[in-house]
């Protein structure tokens, strides 16, 4: 055998990967550390989805009270992420509200000069393009007496 052209033989050992809480042993020849390496992952993997899904395989030795801790466990982180998204959300006030409270003090005094809210509405329409029914100017204006 030349040397040159082939890659040399692995030393054949034997080859122990950790797996959920027990050795993979390779203890046949044929098994090389990649196809080890390998079947060590899928079964980790394996075991951390029926860690995280307890009830997507059947298993007859379940504990009902873990069951139990798993799943109040999900739906307690499920919560606090939810709330902190609910939390970090900004409540944006609308372009047409802030525009409405920087009218305020006109719309005031044009119902003190007496008139009426469809008249208000129709002038804010048509001077500031900010369209307003007239029933909305009165509980705006009941709203601002009230304050």
């Amino acid at each position: 055998r030349k040397t040159g052209l082939l890659p040399p033989k692995p030393k054949k050992r034997f080859i122990r990967a950790w797996v959920s809480g027990t050795y993979l042993r390779s203890k046949q020849k044929e098994l090389d550390p990649n196809q080890i390496t390998l079947v060590s992952l899928i079964k980790t993997a394996e075991h951390f989805f029926n860690a995280e899904h307890p009830t997507a395989h059947k298993d007859r030795d379940h504990d009902l009270e873990a069951l139990r801790k798993k799943v109040m466990e999900r739906i307690q982180r499920h919560k606090i992420r939810h709330t902190e998204k609910i939390k970090s959300r900004k409540k944006r006030e609308g372009k047409k509200k802030r525009k409405i409270a920087q009218l305020m003090a006109e719309i005031v005094i044009m119902r003190e000069q007496g008139q009426s809210y469809k008249a208000i509405a129709d002038y804010i329409e048509k001077y500031h393009k900010l369209k307003l029914h007239p029933t909305y100017v009165s509980k705006l204006l009941h709203a601002h007496e009230g304050k």
